[in-house]
């Protein structure tokens, strides 16, 4: 009674009161004659053991509990999500329904004030009441979070999703240069990183970059410039968590130069995913000015080309022509990033964006011959003259990267996908990259 038997001194507690409780039952069996005294020592023996493993075995049952508890709200936002539903509270489940504010009270103590498994059950179940939202984005925004409550609170700003967008990407660019006083002053001012890189067109090393930013990408140690933290922070719950068509907010705050690089980071690879509005082609245009920049931090080229590859596989699955116009304009500097950039991951992502590029003019082709093409002058006929343009030169550029004959065998495969559609186009662009060998590994040392 009292007792929690999580708390190993309370543990001993009710091991310690269990066992005297056993001994006064033993002693009275004895006084009633039920039990001879002289085995009294025997059962004393055989006591202390076994009340020790009762005890352990409700520790164990404790913590399992405790355990399924905590992680419960996490698991039905991880259900939804496998079921495409991320963000569909079930209207059966009580804590969906409208929360007084003193019934959020006791959540938004222990996401502030619990440990980290209480502050994360506290942070998704936020996100699934009424009012847990906007308790969320204060604590993401208060300027006196520490990092890992901000953290905490982030996860949960991303399961809250269509509620908290507008507010998030309206934080995010009202943050984007931090004047907040550094916590140090040996470090230089934040959101100032315009030589941060070491050397032109390589990858900015990570603690040259927490250096400029002013906190850690990864959450892990205390931010010296919290201001810059949060607007990061709400700028990765923005791009993971709201619907599709943030683009325009995106791009808005990437033309802020005071932006923290890793916020950059994180808006640069939103595009990939929030790129397919009616923003297309304004998106693919700023990726592929970031990955055609040789001198530009190459970890930036990556995540552009990355998004560029992004864009080009979901335009193979899309219907929309401003997709397909605007992605296939990056053919031309996505193959010279594919045959000259001296990164390998802008090089990985390269390849994969001209791959989906190549068949996306494939299919656009099919069904057309030459003969329609020197005919006429339709829109349809300069479509399809375009996309002839478009595939000879991803089909230069990928047979200077594997060969003749694997890209012939991947069109055979294509052309199979097209008739009996087994696999879809992605596992002929999947087969085809796993062609490409990296230059660091050889047979002898495939790692």
């Amino acid at each position: 009674s009292g007792l929690s038997l999580l708390q190993a001194r309370h543990a001993s507690q009710a091991e310690s009161r269990l066992f005297n409780s056993a001994m006064r039952c033993a002693k009275e069996c004895c006084d009633e004659g039920l039990l001879p005294r002289c085995e009294l020592r025997l059962v004393l023996a055989w006591l202390a053991p076994y009340c020790a493993a009762l005890v352990r075995r409700a520790v164990d049952e404790a913590r399992r509990t405790r355990f399924v508890v905590e992680r419960a709200p996490i698991w039905r936002h991880v259900w939804r999500w496998l079921h495409g539903t991320p963000h569909l509270v079930d209207s059966s489940d009580v804590s969906a329904a409208p929360t007084s504010p003193a019934a959020l009270t006791p959540l938004r103590a222990q996401l502030i004030d619990g440990r980290e498994p209480a502050r994360i059950f506290a942070a998704y179940s936020l996100a699934d009441v009424s009012g847990g939202a906007e308790v969320l984005l204060q604590v993401l925004t208060c300027a006196t979070s520490s990092t890992s409550v901000r953290r905490t609170a982030m996860y949960g700003t991303i399961v809250a999703h269509n509620a908290l967008a507008p507010a998030l990407g309206e934080f995010a660019l009202s943050r984007a240069c931090c004047n907040e006083p550094r916590l140090d002053s040996d470090i230089g001012t934040c959101g100032n990183h315009g030589d941060a890189a070491t050397v032109a067109g390589e990858w900015i090393p990570a603690a040259v970059i927490r250096q400029a930013d002013g906190f850690d990408a990864e959450s892990l140690m205390a931010a010296t410039c919290r201001a810059s933290e949060a607007a990061y922070l709400a700028v990765m719950a923005f791009t993971r968590g709201a619907p599709v068509g943030g683009a325009s907010t995106l791009l808005a705050l990437l033309n802020e130069n005071a932006s923290s690089i890793s916020a950059r980071l994180v808006a640069i690879e939103g595009l990939g995913s929030h790129g397919v509005d009616a923003h297309a082609a304004a998106v693919t245009a700023f990726l592929s000015k970031a990955v055609a920049d040789h001198k530009a931090d190459a970890g930036a080229r990556a995540v552009a080309a990355r998004s560029l590859s992004q864009l080009a596989a979901q335009a193979l699955n899309s219907q929309l022509g401003t997709l397909h116009n605007a992605i296939a304009s990056t053919v031309d500097v996505l193959a010279s990033a594919l045959q000259y950039d001296t990164d390998r991951y802008v090089r990985g992502y390269a390849t994969e964006a001209v791959a989906s590029l190549w068949l996306l003019a494939v299919t656009r082709c099919k069904g057309q011959t030459c003969r329609n093409v020197a005919s006429t002058g339709s829109t349809n006929t300069q479509r399809v003259r375009n996309a002839m343009f478009i595939g000879a030169s991803a089909k230069a550029a990928l047979e200077s990267a594997f060969g003749p004959a694997d890209v012939a065998e991947a069109r055979k495969q294509f052309e199979n996908e097209l008739i009996h559609g087994v696999h879809g186009p992605h596992a002929v662009v999947r087969w085809l990259c796993s062609r490409r060998r990296c230059p660091l590994t050889t047979a002898e040392s495939p790692f």
